[in-house]
């Protein structure tokens, strides 16, 4: 049992004072702003793999690709030439929803490929997945790509996944499924949310 199952009472609760300030707040932008949110990007290490496996083979909905990996096999991917992960932890003025998020890459050509994106279902529509997608961005910017691509495997369950890349992502889509952004241009992080990049 990780921290996150045992605190679930807890978490439903916040979730219930965030709807409550919701319906209290004129529009969805100052709900997000009045939130106070504190995104942490990580890289996996000892202390949060468990947690990172956990959202692997449980995460449905906010899913990419819908990749199973034991915690071994996530370690041993993580470490291989030209990827990146990025362990996503989420907080606001209500409560710590803690580990709630992945995102990793691998560099393909002259370009970056987004692996895995996903994200528990209590943080999404907040727009932490334009912030992981800005990590996605600034990393191969960093790394000389010219571009960023992601391509979804659909599911019976990820349709939310799917309308995000296809709705809000401002990716463009070339194919069916297939999303991409010319790194040329920088991608904003959302202005409401405090993100730490950390290691």
């Amino acid at each position: 049992m990780s921290k996150e199952d045992l605190e679930r009472t807890k978490l439903y609760a916040e979730e219930r004072q965030r709807e409550t300030s919701k319906a209290q707040v004129g529009s969805v932008e100052d709900w997000l702003k009045s939130l106070q949110m504190k995104v942490v990007a990580e890289p996996l290490h000892g202390a949060n793999l468990a947690r990172a496996a956990q959202l692997f083979n449980k995460t449905n909905q906010m899913n990419l690709t819908t990749r199973r990996l034991t915690e071994a096999e996530l370690q041993a991917w993580a470490k291989g030439s030209g990827r990146r992960l990025w362990a996503v932890s989420v907080a606001d003025r209500f409560g710590d929803a803690g580990l709630t998020g992945i995102v990793s890459t691998e560099v393909d050509g002259d370009s970056v490929a987004v692996v895995d994106f996903l994200l528990s279902c209590r943080v999404m529509g907040r727009k932490v997945e334009n912030t992981m997608v800005h990590l996605a961005v600034e990393h191969a910017r960093q790394a000389g790509a010219k571009s960023v691509r992601a391509k979804l495997l659909p599911t019976k369950k990820n349709k939310p996944c799917a309308d995000f890349w296809a709705q809000q992502s401002g990716f463009t889509s070339p194919a069916e499924h297939e999303f991409t952004w010319d790194v040329a241009q920088s991608y904003p992080a959302p202005g409401h949310i405090d993100l730490k990049v950390g290691g």
